[in-house]
């Protein structure tokens, strides 16, 4: 079929101007828009061809140049590990004693502390470039580095070694990656991951009007509440030398702490789970004071934020979720108010309140309960109706414009220790930043 007739039958447009063998033009492209097209070239085929290769693309590609940052890490190794051990375990160590005034004894412990992290594990600073996998973090990038200059010097050895250990920390990574994905939604996602996992550029959501500097401002914004104001502590019968927390079980929960991400606090999981036999009695009796006198420092009202889209396409702030990271020792305490104070509330609930439907924030609580309930209830209903009429509700955005305060009045109805609660209250004030460049 002639060119002419091809038109002239689907009246697309043919692209191709420059003869793509010797005179002729046998390689054609047609297409229904041209003017979509703003460069159309006829260039020399990479392959052994007698016939040229054509490249059309409707923008100009912008090329992306390497950039490079310089980003923080701690080494950490067996030799700094036993040299913190013996000095803390040495007799002329002691950590700063607890005093009543509760934000002070906690400025004096994280100075002790940081001065200890900053003092056997020094902060390094490592060029990371925009080329490297997601997996190259900081530490595996001061790893690979050392183990090149092992190599140039003949430590053949201790290279081999320290490659393995790099080869299960990256594994341990992209397993990570990889098990976070939900496997019902298809295998479409997960080949998206595995293939994000192996390119060596992480693709880049670009949305018009948002940045680190506005998301900071809209959570701000629908965090604070112009109209606040700090509620007096409750005058009750509970002494101040209560023991909510022991200095037995403080240990085993610094002794078994998972990896987790650090707080703005910058102090490490590993570092308290390592120093547990001495960091134990302190922050035992700091976290009993902090309840007693409901006072919440100010290193566990600081979060960074990790703003996770949505939807495919966010076009605005409410289109990111905030993921807060604060502290390690702040989510320790939030665990333990719950299991102890909170969990035992719920159970023995006044007439007023019924938490029988309520299946988030309890303990034997999941989605799986809540999707097993609701079927149970339309089958039993379809048992005697011809159908039922199952109304859902989008709570994605609640947290936008949600009240705290009729909230925290049924609070008062509930079996609650008053100093933590009255401790809820005065947490206001908090200060989260999402961290870096928005992209």
């Amino acid at each position: 079929m002639a060119d002419s007739d091809v038109l002239e039958r689907t009246g697309l447009t043919q692209l191709v101007k420059q003869p793509t063998r010797g005179a002729n033009t046998l390689d054609q492209i047609f297409v229904s828009c041209p003017t979509a097209y703003s460069t159309v070239r006829v260039v020399s085929s990479t392959v052994r061809s007698d016939h040229k290769a054509i490249v059309a693309y409707s923008t100009r590609p912008t090329t992306v140049h390497k950039t490079t940052a310089r980003k923080p890490y701690r080494r950490v190794t067996p030799t700094q590990h036993a040299l913190f051990m013996q000095y803390v375990s040495s007799s002329t160590f002691k950590l700063p004693d607890v005093t009543n005034d509760s934000q002070q004894s906690f400025d004096c412990f994280y100075d002790a502390v940081l001065g200890l992290l900053n003092m056997f594990y020094p902060v390094r600073y490592v060029t990371v470039t925009s080329r490297d996998p997601e997996f190259i973090t900081p530490q595996i990038k001061a790893m690979l580095r050392r183990k090149n200059r092992l190599m140039r010097a003949g430590r053949e050895e201790e290279a081999g070694a320290l490659a393995q250990q790099i080869g299960k920390i990256v594994k341990r990574h992209n397993s990570t990656q990889l098990s976070n994905m939900e496997h019902k939604g298809g295998s479409k996602d997960m080949w998206e991951a595995v293939r994000q996992l192996n390119s060596r550029q992480t693709k880049a959501r670009f949305v018009d009007g948002v940045t680190a500097d506005s998301l900071n401002a809209h959570y701000a914004s629908i965090s604070t509440d112009p109209e606040y104001i700090e509620p007096y502590l409750k005058h009750t019968v509970i002494k101040p030398d209560v023991e909510y927390v022991s200095e037995w079980s403080m240990f085993n929960a610094l002794d078994t702490l998972h990896a987790t991400a650090t707080g703005l606090d910058e102090i490490p999981a590993w570092f308290l789970r390592l120093g547990a036999p001495v960091f134990a009695k302190p922050l035992a009796q700091l976290l009993n004071l902090s309840i007693s006198t409901s006072i919440v420092p100010v290193q566990w009202k600081q979060a960074s934020i990790c703003p996770v889209p949505k939807t495919t396409s966010p076009r605005e702030h409410n289109d990111f979720r905030p993921i807060s990271i604060t502290s390690v020792l702040s989510r320790f305490s939030e665990r333990l108010i719950t299991r102890q104070f909170l969990y035992p509330a719920f159970l023995l609930p006044p007439c007023s309140l019924s938490f029988t439907d309520q299946y988030a924030f309890c303990p034997t609580g999941s989605t799986t309960a809540a999707l097993i309930s609701i079927f149970d209830s339309v089958t039993r209903l379809l048992a005697c109706n011809n159908y039922v009429v199952v109304v859902a509700l989008d709570f994605s955005r609640l947290l936008t414009a949600f009240d705290i305060q009729p909230c925290l009045q049924r609070w008062h109805s509930l079996t609650f220790h008053m100093r933590c609660l009255t401790g809820l209250l005065t947490t206001s004030g908090v200060t989260s930043t999402v961290l870096g460049t928005m992209v």
